[in-house]
């Protein structure tokens, strides 16, 4: 379970290499993290899906990772929707996009639509 703010307590499971230690699967099944193998080096992404639904009846995944996750998933053709928060705030001490920088909120004053698809959104600090 994860205590964290924001995640409701949610259910862990992490997907691992065959070649994990016991050490590792033991702490693991001490804190009530759950675990699946997917491949020899925990890479095989169609195998952790099926075994996420066999063993857990996950059907639909949030998927919240960097570039080469994402372009991992992509590239086996398993996104099937796109969606995209905007928060009007940029993070603390810490973040890569601001370092060294303290917390600011932003207010939206203009959007604009592009002809392309894609969406302007020009903030202003509050």
């Amino acid at each position: 379970m994860d205590d964290d703010p924001g995640y409701g307590g949610a259910h862990i499971i992490e997907v691992l290499g065959e070649n994990t230690p016991d050490e590792r699967l033991a702490c693991m099944r001490r804190t009530g993290v759950s675990y699946i193998f997917a491949g020899e080096d925990g890479n095989d992404i169609e195998l952790a899906l099926k075994k996420l639904k066999k063993y857990f009846s996950v059907e639909k995944l949030l998927l919240e990772g960097g570039s080469e996750i994402n372009g991992a998933f992509q590239r086996l053709g398993l996104i099937d929707e796109l969606s995209l928060v905007v928060a009007p705030v940029t993070a603390g001490e810490g973040k890569p996009l601001f370092a060294d920088a303290a917390m600011a909120r932003f207010e939206l004053v203009r959007t604009k639509t592009r002809p392309d698809g894609t969406l302007w959104l020009n903030y202003k600090k509050k």
